[in-house]
C-alpha cells in the first residue's frame, strides 16, 4: 500500500493507493497543516478534499488498490486554496456533468461533485476527466463571488 506525504510551507502533496482508509489520514494532515492560517476556509477545504479523494478512489480508479491517487493542496493567497486531485482512471465526460442537487433529499449517490461545486469558487477538469482542480475560499468570500457572478449573468 502506497502512502506518501510531502509538506512545504504553503502546500501539502500526497500519493496514495486507492483505499478509502487513507482518505481520513490525508484530510487530517492537510487540516493540521493549514489550521493556523485560515480557519474560515478549513471546513470547506477538508470537505472538498474528502469528496475529491473519495471520487478518485471509487469512481476514477474503481477502488483498485494498485492504482494511485495524487493530490496537492496549496494556499494560493491569504484567503484561498487550490486542491488538485488526479487518479489513474479512464476519466469521464465532464462536459455533461450535472451538478444540480437531486429532488429527493434521501438520494445520496452522485452528490460528491455537487458538493464540491457548491463549496468551491471554481472547479476545473482537465485531461480525460481524471484530474480536477477546485479553488476554495472562506464561505463569506465564496458566497460574495457567486452572488456577484450570478448578478453579472442576469444583466
Amino acid at each position: 500500500m502506497t502512502f506518501a506525504i510531502a509538506r512545504e510551507k504553503s502546500a501539502v502533496s500526497c500519493k496514495l493507493s486507492s483505499s478509502r482508509e487513507l482518505i481520513l489520514p490525508v484530510v487530517q494532515m492537510v487540516s493540521e497543516h493549514f489550521a493556523r492560517e485560515n480557519r474560515a476556509a478549513l471546513l470547506d477545504l477538508t470537505l472538498v478534499l474528502r469528496e475529491l479523494l473519495a471520487n478518485a478512489i471509487e469512481h476514477g480508479n474503481d477502488g483498485r488498490s494498485n492504482r494511485l491517487v495524487r493530490c496537492r493542496v496549496a494556499r494560493i493567497d491569504g484567503l484561498a486554496y487550490q486542491v488538485d486531485v488526479e487518479d489513474e482512471g479512464k476519466g469521464f465526460d465532464y462536459h455533461s456533468l450535472d451538478t444540480t442537487l437531486p429532488e429527493d433529499p434521501q438520494h445520496v449517490q452522485d452528490r460528491g461533485l455537487t458538493l464540491v461545486h457548491a463549496l468551491s469558487q471554481r472547479v476545473e477538469f482537465s485531461g480525460c476527466g481524471n484530474h480536477v482542480t477546485a479553488y476554495v475560499a472562506p464561505a463569506s468570500h465564496a458566497v460574495e463571488r457567486r452572488t456577484s457572478n450570478a448578478q453579472k449573468e442576469n444583466m
